[in-house]
Parts: structure tokens; C-alpha cells; sequence
């Protein structure tokens, strides 16, 4: 059976680890037997070296979910040394309270934005196109344990494929496409997908499902939930002041590692 988790998303959660028990969540993780070829950890920012060797040893792989990563501050996964370890990476978008949508397009983006800001001047190392989208197909397969199936157009892989109008605004003029569909692209030229052979969008549309019901269910649910959460929005901006006060406290303990972009908090 695999195993899926949050891992070292925040700076607060490793902190915590050394507090409680002495080291790292990966290396509690190692004790329980828990590492292993079924092992995915998302997020994974705040990871040492040895974090990593310990995950590159035992087969273990990584969901990077750099959107949700940047809209939370959690700080920045270090991928370019996880790939250099041999780590399975896989790309993602975490869910919509966390990154306000599931748009993989967006996410390919990110990815290799955020990577020039760890290595400014070192550019061997940033997370090109080619590399990021070796981890949304690829990479993604390997992680999910499908790696004979998915991630690639070949003879007896299964026939997931997603087709982009190439007349696009996003897409026209086209010099280099993994470029244009990484760094141009935003799923608005997405016209068809098939999976395992099947067609679940024609045209743009969802094929499967009425859409327009959902949205009107979908928006019925948070006008409902509006209305009945008052009282606990109105008790978590009551609690914030004092969360906010212990998740400082605890960030300004001393890490070997930095994953924010403007240093060590209280610095």
C-alpha cells in the first residue's frame, strides 16, 4: 500500500519535528519504516541533505506544488537538488483552498519562475522548460507509480492525451512548443482530452458531466456555507493574533536550511 503526505511544508512543521523528537520528519518517517518505493511526500521544502538521501535511498518521491507553496509562503522546495539526488519528482497544484485552482499550466509556470530566484546567477540550475515539463508528464507517472502507463505518447502506454488549438493566442507564432505551452499557455487553448482512450472533453466541454448544473450546485454550497460560518470566521480572527505569535516564535528557531527568497525570519 502506498503512502501519501504532507511533508516538511513549513518551516514551523520542522521545527516542531526537532522539538519533539530530536530530528527531522523524514528521518521519523525512516525509524517507522515508513520510506519506501509507494512513499510520495508533497510539498517537501524544508528538507535537509541528508532529508534528501534518505528519500533518494529508499525510492521515496516528491508531489512539487509550487503555486500552493508560494500563495501560503511556506518558502520554496528545493527540486534542482532533489532531481540532482535522483528523487522522483512529480508536478502539482494542491487543492483550490490552497492555490485557488487545479490549472497545471499555471503550476509549469511557476515551477520554473521560481527556480531562477534560489540560483541567480547560476543558470545551469534553474528549472528550464524542458525540465519542468519532464515533471508534469514524466515525472508525475513515475511518482504516481504509472511510469510503464502515463507521462508519454508511445506504443502500449495508455491513451491519455490532452489536445491545444495551435491557432491560440497563446501558441502563434510557435518557435519552440514545450517553451510556449511552459511559459505562454494557460489552458484556455485546451480543446480535447481523451483518457485511456476516451474522450471526457470535445470542444471544450466536458462530455461527461452537465457543467452547468455543477456550477449552479457548486455556487448554492457557498452561498449556504457564507451564511453558516460567520461565528467561526468570526473566532479564527479572534485565535490569528495568538497563532500568529507561536508560528513566529517557532520560525525564528535555528535551521541549517533556507527556503524563503528574503532570508531567515527576525534576520
Amino acid at each position: 500500500m502506498g503512502v501519501h503526505t504532507h511533508l516538511a511544508e513549513s518551516r514551523v512543521q520542522t521545527v516542531e519535528s526537532h522539538r519533539r523528537w530530536g530530528k527531522s520528519i523524514v528521518a521519523r518517517l525512516a525509524d517507522h519504516g515508513l520510506l519506501g518505493p509507494g512513499f510520495v511526500g508533497a510539498h517537501s521544502i524544508w528538507l535537509t541533505d541528508d532529508d534528501l538521501r534518505l528519500l533518494a535511498d529508499a525510492g521515496a518521491a516528491v508531489a512539487h506544488n509550487p503555486g500552493s507553496n508560494l500563495r501560503l509562503g511556506c518558502g520554496i522546495a528545493p527540486v534542482r537538488e532533489m532531481l540532482d539526488r535522483g528523487v522522483a519528482v512529480g508536478l502539482g497544484t494542491d487543492g483550490s483552498v490552497c492555490a485557488d485552482n487545479q490549472n497545471l499550466f499555471e503550476a509549469l509556470r511557476i515551477a520554473s519562475v521560481i527556480s531562477t530566484v534560489r540560483f541567480p546567477h547560476e543558470t545551469a540550475r534553474w528549472l528550464d522548460a524542458d525540465t519542468v515539463w519532464g515533471l508534469a508528464t514524466a515525472g508525475t507517472a513515475r511518482v504516481l507509480g504509472q511510469a510503464d502507463d502515463l507521462g508519454a505518447i508511445a506504443p502500449r502506454r495508455k491513451a491519455d492525451v490532452v489536445l491545444l488549438r495551435a491557432d491560440s493566442l497563446f501558441l502563434r507564432p510557435l518557435a519552440d512548443p514545450v517553451k510556449a505551452l511552459v511559459y505562454a499557455e494557460t489552458g484556455a487553448a485546451v480543446d480535447t482530452v481523451v483518457v485511456d482512450g476516451r474522450v471526457v472533453v470535445e470542444r471544450g466541454r466536458v462530455t461527461t458531466v452537465d457543467e452547468a448544473r455543477i456550477h449552479a450546485r457548486a455556487q448554492e454550497a457557498a452561498d449556504r456555507q457564507r451564511g453558516q460560518s460567520a461565528q467561526a470566521w468570526a473566532l479564527a480572527e479572534r485565535l490569528a493574533p495568538y497563532v500568529a505569535a507561536a508560528c513566529r516564535s517557532a520560525v525564528t528557531a535555528p535551521l541549517p536550511i533556507d527556503r524563503f527568497a528574503a532570508g531567515r525570519p527576525g534576520a
